[in-house]
């Protein structure tokens, strides 16, 4: 798939540049937990991982005062049990909710199932809109409000995405993961040229995961950002060598990334003027065996600890502070007039 969003065709709105100290988001990818090496099916739609999910608000969230945001693919919003978890949580005011479309389980279901079609801007723009109603539709009648977030599934933006979405009623959007490319694994999203920091497209306001560069050749990281991900160079144990080289790529995530790695991400950035953060994880990677990061119920220990000590890096010793996603949306807005 080409480029979604680059550098030089946005109207930035570059509302953090003034901030004197950081902030950070936290996203949840919320969905089904099933075996990722296997085949994309529409019948695996267990989310037992739901119900482990407490854990991490009660050690993490409520100790640091995190308003994290959870977004929904369908299978979860079919969950009785899940939509009164979330419901109950959106109700105290701890949580944002959005929605997450895992193209796959979400009705029409006129497309074959592969992992080209798992990208939704692969599907016709007539299909794209069709689902995209759907689990809006499902969100509106299962939680009780029209959606205003938005992740897609696999960061699966397409070229016709962003206005179906606008069109959809929606205005947050957290699918871009910058200094990378999904192109090379089954035909995915590029985005090796969309900006690592909140940005404005089409009427609708980006916050991107947070993924970029460390160590000392970081600064050539974004020329090389398409080697990570090109499959010879992973075959070649290239990334490796560029590692002791002194350059990795890293992103945001307590899942499969050393702590001390998070820390370096996040000193480096700061230093570098970076002021907003996006942090993510999948809600399945709670539950041992729900994801490939939680094997064990010591991978599901680490990825609790790891969170927690970035949040107590990040708030001690770089002055950063959390913010939901609506926040900062709300606070981006007032900051800047439109350019």
């Amino acid at each position: 798939m080409d480029e979604v969003v680059k550098r030089d065709s946005l109207v930035m709105k570059n509302a953090v540049q003034d901030l004197t100290h950081p902030l950070m988001t936290v996203v949840i990818d919320t969905e089904e937990e099933f075996d990722w090496s296997a085949p994309f099916s529409r019948s695996a739609r267990s989310v037992e991982n739901i119900k482990h999910q407490h854990r991490m608000h009660q050690a993490v969230f409520k100790t640091f005062d995190i308003k994290p945001c959870y977004v929904l693919d369908q299978a979860v919003l079919e969950d009785d049990w899940s939509v009164e978890y979330f419901k109950t949580l959106h109700g105290l005011g701890e949580i944002d909710l959005g929605v997450h479309l895992h193209p796959w389980l979400t009705p029409p279901y006129e497309e074959e199932v592969s992992a080209y079609n798992s990208y939704q801007g692969n599907l016709s723009e007539d299909l794209e809109f069709k689902k995209i109603e759907t689990i809006t539709a499902l969100f509106e009648r299962r939680i009780g409000f029209s959606p205003k977030i938005f992740k897609a599934g696999r960061y699966g933006l397409g070229p016709n995405s962003i206005a179906l979405l606008h069109r959809a009623g929606y205005e947050i959007d957290l699918s871009v993961v910058p200094n990378g490319t999904y192109q090379y694994q089954d035909g995915g999203t590029n985005y090796l040229r969309a900006p690592h920091q909140p940005f404005e497209l089409q009427q609708m306001a980006f916050q991107p995961l947070t993924r970029h560069f460390t160590g000392w050749l970081s600064l050539i990281g974004p020329a090389l950002g398409g080697l990570f991900d090109y499959p010879l160079a992973k075959k070649l144990k290239l990334i490796g060598l560029l590692s002791r080289l002194g350059i990795s790529r890293v992103v945001l995530s307590p899942e499969g990334m050393p702590t001390s790695a998070l820390y370096s991400l996040l000193a480096e950035r700061v230093a570098k003027g970076d002021r907003f953060f996006s942090m993510a994880y999948h809600s399945s990677s709670l539950m041992k065996g729900g994801s490939p990061y939680a094997a064990s119920e010591e991978n599901i220990d680490h990825l609790c600890d790891c969170l927690s000590s970035v949040a107590t890096y990040f708030k001690e010793d770089l002055g950063g502070e959390f913010i939901s996603v609506t926040d900062f949306a709300v606070f981006a807005a007032k900051e800047l007039p439109e350019e």
